[in-house]
């Protein structure tokens, strides 16, 4: 059996297109959106190849304004 290490960069992804600053920092108070992501990458362990992995990453904004994800990509 095949096996593949999976290494998505969907939150790389995220950080392009929102319109804030992506870090972990405080933004509060920021004028517009600031998006804030904690985790920045995640490494699966080697699954088999076929085998459907998941991992979420969460968004937060803490500026101002609503935040907009208009186009997601991943890798």
């Amino acid at each position: 059996m095949k096996f593949s290490r999976l290494i998505p960069v969907s939150v790389l992804v995220f950080i392009w297109f929102t319109a804030g600053a992506a870090n972990s920092g405080d933004q509060t108070g920021v004028d517009g959106p600031a998006a804030v992501v904690n985790e920045r990458t995640h490494f699966f362990s080697d699954v088999p190849e076929g085998t459907r992995v998941v991992h979420d990453f969460i968004i937060e904004n803490r500026g101002n304004e609503n935040l907009e994800i208009k186009k997601v990509k991943t890798g």
